[in-house]
This record gives structure tokens, sequence and C-alpha cells, in this order.
């Protein structure tokens, strides 16, 4: 079973085929540092049929997810780097957790 009050998001994310290595580049670094900074487990990016992207990220509980909110220039760099390159960001879901039995690989 998974831990009491854990959580999820999927996001999913449009980028036009020039900007996808630019995309990845931010998605990635950004999701460092919510997982360095802000206590968050860690999110992975798919790309589904329609070739939009797919962001599954998971967070010890929706106050901690809620609470994260990093700053710096970094941040501020690789956030614009994503808006410029996503034609389109949106919640897709908003999860609790009631069992997982996804492997870390």
């Amino acid at each position: 079973m998974a831990a009491v009050g854990s959580f999820a998001v999927v996001y999913r994310f449009v980028v036009a085929a020039d900007d996808e290595a630019a995309f990845i580049e931010a998605w990635h670094a950004l999701t460092l540092i919510l997982r360095e900074r802000c206590g968050g487990f860690g999110s992975r990016l798919h790309r589904a049929d329609d070739g939009d992207f797919i962001a599954y990220a998971r967070w010890p509980s929706r106050a901690v997810r809620e609470a994260a909110n990093p700053e710096g220039d970094d941040v501020d760099r690789w956030r614009a780097q994503m808006k410029k390159t996503a034609t389109l960001i949106r919640t897709e879901a908003v999860l609790e957790v009631v069992d997982d039995l996804l492997l870390d690989m």
C-alpha cells in the first residue's frame, strides 16, 4: 500500500517539434529543483500517442505541493524556457494515491 497522504499531479504539455529538446531540458531542471528544494518525490515525463507530453509528479502530501514555490534566477530561467517552448501547460488531474505498485527503476 502507498504511504498515507501520498499525492500526485498529472500535467499535459503541448510542445512544437522544434522546441522539444529545450522543453525537456527545462522540465528536467525544474523537476530537480522541486525535488531538491521543495520536498517533491520527482516526476516522470512521457510522450502520449498524440505527441503531447504527460508528466506524473509525486509528492508526500497536498500541503507540501501547495507550499512548493522555489525562487531564484535559475528557477526564473527554467520557468521562462518552459513557457516559451510549451504552447499549453495544463493540470490534467490531482490525485490521492490509494495503492502503489509502480516500481522505481
